[in-house]
């Protein structure tokens, strides 16, 4: 009896989370600052961060607003686009994460505040990927 009461309890307080979604989990929302842009969010306080503030010294932004290649059509919708360019010194590669981006480290890395508050367990998490291969090359992986 004590066993089913507590598996019983323990079901009732799972089912009863709440279930919150993370603000800008489909990447529609974008704004550009200065020339640096980045996945902004309704409440001002952005979940996701980028290498943009530190690559925009080069005027080079390695994550983009995508409209033209987006899962769900429609408008208003768009995607995250990382790009990563080889440049004569280094190669810079986009990202995205949760968190926030700090400051560039020397020219050879980034200090970054990885992840965000959460307390909940999110109403979804699906995520589509498109590659564009080179005309031209190998492939390495």
């Amino acid at each position: 009896m004590r066993k089913v009461l507590t598996a019983l309890l323990l079901f009732v307080s799972c089912s009863l989370l709440a279930q919150e979604q993370l603000d800008n989990m489909n990447f529609d929302q974008w704004s550009k600052v200065k020339g640096t842009w980045y996945p902004s969010s309704k409440n001002g306080k952005s979940v996701w961060g980028t290498s943009n503030p530190g690559t925009s010294i080069l005027r080079i932004n390695s994550t983009v607003p995508e409209y033209d290649h987006v899962a769900v059509a429609g408008s208003g919708k768009a995607a995250a686009k990382i790009v990563s360019r080889k440049l004569v010194w280094a190669f810079l590669t986009g990202n995205l994460f949760t968190g926030e981006f700090v400051r560039v480290v020397k020219f050879s890395g980034a200090e970054m505040y990885n992840g965000v508050p959460f307390h909940s367990r999110p109403m979804t998490d699906l995520h589509w990927k498109m590659h564009k291969l080179p005309e031209s090359g190998t492939i390495r992986i």
